[in-house]
């Protein structure tokens, strides 16, 4: 037991000086026991040393919770010494001297062994009770979550069995304790210690706090104006109640209207309060059982003060219980606030930072506009200055070999007429040019665009390419209404339909026109061809600017202007487009554009 007892493992501990300090406050806590135990045998029942009232185990309890298992020994010491004293107290004989003492000792042996017993039942129970609040990982101060203070009502009555057991065991061995009064006997100890427990431990456990700021923070709050507006009410009402003051029939049998006025004081003033409305309820109550009076009154004493005792301990835990629950909503709401100011903060920053990455983004996009407004003015107004000097360069040459066509040596006149074809190539790039900065200036001309228009319009301007190269048009379903630019829409199949046919070198030609219809609000339009296709690693760079895959003289030759001014018409509608083909066997070009649509 003095391992146990010296084990040291406290969650809220002192740090105490010196070993003469921890004796002095083992002896302290020995007197303390000692004398609220010598009060509470006043009560016992029928001599058995078991009481309705022990408010010593609340005291040991509160002891080892407050500065660990060590003070175990004082419980002991005090335990043993009230018992002892008890046994001499009630003995027939005088016991005036030491003699008399050793004779009577002698007389009656069982006296220290079952005061012995008696004490170790009484430290036992504090110690494990310490001990399971340890194993079950709680604080010290159990009493501040609802599952935490069910723990402590639940280790507090299973640990009261432990030393009711040990006390009344003892006393029937030891001959003290008539057989047929046991089972009293023991309910009346196990009721008393636990009564006792769930008076005072939590209370003092509040109130002797290791720092003495916590301490006379708690002062403060019980000996508050509205704490002690709430003391009054509580002690005024258990006076109507258990006092004979009014001698009011009513008052006397109603104990319960109690109940109201103290869970009133646990959701106004806090749990402290209530603990301490529940000590002046209890004082009061015992003082008027005992004098007869109150409703448990009538019956034998220890009989009322057993159905007194229980009444208090479900006070007890329906206030505590209770407190703990507000205390844990008040955690929570803290909580929640807290979180909402918290997530509040977040939303406000992310706001802010949003706003700022927008306004940003914003002045991104206003930069590139212009910039992209600016390339397309310069391309459009380049394209316009530079056909002025190839014209004059053009009309020199033509005044040169016109003038001087017989006086140029042979080799040079050769050279001079290889020059008017660069001019006419250099003419067709810069009015490709034109057509391209053109798709960024004319205006985007928002409408209804019927495909099935566009697409035959575009083909009757090309019925010469169609009958000459004897190609079939393919279209299985009608093209549905789409909102976009008919005109732009009507350059992009013209430059897509003219591709297709220029690189194709089968002996049977066909392309064919469609869109998938299961798709909804988007539509998926296809140019396909089954012409020369595109090698795989091709199929991004024909939408460069003046890209050719070919020779200039292959296939009608061309600037590789087409599929940009494609790219860039599609771009423009929101849309996407992308390529698909097998070298050899044909092409086939996807594009959406972004709009609801109709069939």
């Amino acid at each position: 037991m003095a391992a146990t007892l010296s084990k040291a493992t406290h969650a809220i501990p002192p740090t105490f000086g010196s070993l003469l300090a921890k004796c002095l406050c083992v002896f302290l806590i020995a007197c303390l026991y000692y004398l609220a135990a010598r009060l509470s045998l006043q009560l016992q029942f029928a001599n058995t040393q078991a009481s309705p009232v022990w408010p010593p185990s609340g005291i040991a309890l509160a002891a080892l919770m407050l500065w660990g298992y060590s003070m175990g020994y004082g419980v002991f010491l005090g335990a043993f010494c009230a018992n002892f004293i008890e046994f001499l107290l009630k003995s027939e004989q005088s016991i005036g001297t030491f003699g008399e003492l050793l004779q009577y000792l002698q007389q009656t042996p069982g006296v220290i062994s079952v005061s012995f017993w008696i004490a170790l039942g009484n430290t036992c129970e504090a110690i494990f009770a310490v001990y399971l609040f340890d194993r079950l990982k709680m604080t010290r101060t159990p009493f501040y979550t609802l599952a935490q203070m069910i723990h402590f009502f639940i280790i507090c009555i299973l640990v009261s069995i432990l030393a009711a057991s040990s006390g009344v065991l003892a006393l029937v061995l030891g001959g003290f304790l008539p057989l047929n009064l046991a089972s009293q006997a023991w309910f009346t100890w196990w009721l008393g210690d636990a009564t006792g427990i769930f008076v005072l431990t939590p209370l003092l456990v509040h109130l002797l706090k290791p720092h003495w700021f916590e301490s006379l923070k708690n002062i403060k709050k019980i000996l508050s104006i509205p704490a002690l507006l709430h003391y009054i009410l509580i002690v005024s009402l258990s006076l109507l109640t258990f006092g004979d003051y009014i001698n009011n029939e009513f008052f006397n049998s109603q104990a319960f209207l109690l109940l109201p006025v103290l869970i009133v004081t646990v959701m106004s003033q806090g749990l402290l309060q209530a603990n301490i409305g529940i000590l002046l309820v209890s004082a009061i109550a015992i003082q008027g059982t005992l004098m007869n009076v109150g409703p448990f009154s009538g019956r034998e004493q220890n009989e009322s003060l057993v159905l007194l005792q229980s009444f208090i301990g479900v006070i007890c835990m329906t206030i505590y219980l209770l407190g703990a629950m507000l205390r844990e909503r008040g955690e929570a709401l803290t909580a929640l606030n807290q979180y909402k100011e918290h997530l509040e903060q977040r939303v406000s920053e992310r706001t802010e930072e949003l706003s700022t990455l927008n306004n940003e983004l914003s002045n991104v996009n206003e930069n590139l506009r212009h910039s992209n407004q600016a390339l397309d003015d310069f391309a459009h107004i380049a394209s316009h200055d530079l056909k002025e000097p190839l014209r004059g360069i053009e009309n020199h040459l033509t005044f040169l070999k016109e003038d001087f066509a017989n006086e140029l040596p042979k080799g040079a006149y050769d050279r001079v007429q290889k020059i008017p074809p660069i001019i006419k190539h250099l003419e067709t790039l810069i009015d490709s040019l034109l057509r391209y900065s053109q798709v960024g200036c004319i205006g985007f001309n928002k409408s209804h665009a019927d495909l099935n228009a566009i697409v035959k319009s575009v083909v009757d301007s090309l019925d010469g390419c169609f009958e000459m190269d004897e190609i079939e048009l393919r279209q299985s379903q009608e093209l549905p209404i789409v909102i976009g630019d008919p005109v732009l829409i009507g350059e992009l199949f013209r430059n897509l339909i003219t591709n297709a046919i220029k690189y194709n070198d089968k002996a049977s030609k066909w392309i064919e026109i469609g869109y998938d219809s299961n798709k909804k609000n988007i539509g998926e339009f296809y140019v396909k061809d089954n012409g020369i296709g595109i090698r795989e690693q091709h199929l991004k760079k024909v939408f460069n600017l003046f890209k050719r895959l070919n020779g200039r003289e292959q296939y009608g030759g061309g600037t590789g202007v087409g599929m940009s001014i494609v790219k860039k018409i599609i771009s423009q509608h929101g849309g996407e487009i992308w390529i698909e083909s097998v070298f050899g066997q044909g092409t086939t070009v996807y594009f959406t554009l972004e709009a609801r649509y109709e069939c």
